[in-house]
């Protein structure tokens, strides 16, 4: 008995000197596959959504770390659906490898909360090539006529340092003006220094103004290399995904989403 008692007094003190460490909580297991390369979990669009589009070559469990730690964060999201999009291999998603048309049939046939209300809305947020394989959803959605622009009506949607696109991946001016928001995020070092797709965000926001909200995050002092070494804008880049990526020149794609689902996940560009 007392082999138990003192047993399981070390077991309670480990478990708090993990809280007072601040170590996160592990994520919760990837579930079953809705189709090939999304993975959702929480049943009904109500009271919200959130759906998070992984960058190049970022694997399901990754994907899924990553938006279970965003997802957290945002007040809409704490109940209701979660689904996660694993990055395509393709940077350009020009092999349209994930299988996006049934996401979108899988949201129109959800039961959604009740039209212009708050708790309705859905989070979606695409990082980097994420955001072509978004767009190619986005789309879908639209193509399903009135039950998708529904959908498209409640969609925060955040493009973090991703693409405007082309073609069946294009973010366009009638897609924009469909959703209830749009933003745009780059990242910059305070000395010259932007992420890599800085350029086409702030393209993507002169197109519609009126419509996309930009926003610029400074990353942390020493987090990535001066701008003036190969790769520190890749380093910045990554700063969308976590404060502090595994490479202050380059990046390391998986690293830095482990890194996020482990909690260090960048959530300073999400407004609630």
């Amino acid at each position: 008995m007392r082999t138990l008692i003192r047993r399981g007094a070390l077991v309670l003190a480990t478990a708090v000197a993990a809280c007072a460490q601040g170590l996160a909580a592990p994520p919760a297991p990837l579930p079953a596959a809705l189709a090939e390369g999304v993975s959702c979990d929480g049943g009904a669009l109500a009271p919200g959504g959130f759906i998070a589009f992984a960058g190049w070559r970022v694997g399901a469990e990754s994907a899924w770390g990553w938006a279970q730690a965003l997802a957290g964060r945002s007040r809409v999201a704490v109940q209701g659906l979660r689904c996660a999009v694993r990055g395509p291999q393709d940077s350009r998603y020009r092999e349209e490898d994930v299988n996006t048309a049934t996401l979108a049939r899988h949201l129109i046939g959800l039961p959604v909360a009740a039209a212009g209300t708050t708790s309705g809305r859905i989070v979606v947020v695409a990082h980097s090539s994420g955001a072509f394989v978004a767009q190619r959803w986005l789309r879908q959605l639209r193509e399903q006529g009135a039950p998708g622009l529904a959908l498209l009506a409640r969609i925060e949607y955040h493009n973090l340092d991703g693409d405007i696109g082309s073609g069946e991946r294009e973010l366009d001016a009638g897609l924009i003006a469909a959703m209830a928001s749009v933003q745009a995020v780059y990242a910059v070092d305070g000395a010259g220094g932007e992420s890599a797709n800085a350029a086409a965000m702030r393209a993507l926001h002169a197109l519609a103004p009126q419509r996309v909200r930009m926003r610029v995050l400074r990353a942390e002092p020493g987090a990535c290399a001066p701008a003036t070494e190969p790769g520190a804008r890749w380093c910045l880049h990554q700063t969308l995904v976590t404060p502090r990526p595994s490479r202050r020149a380059g990046f390391d794609v998986q690293a830095d989403y482990a890194g996020a689902a482990a909690g260090a996940a960048q959530s300073a560009w999400l407004v609630d």
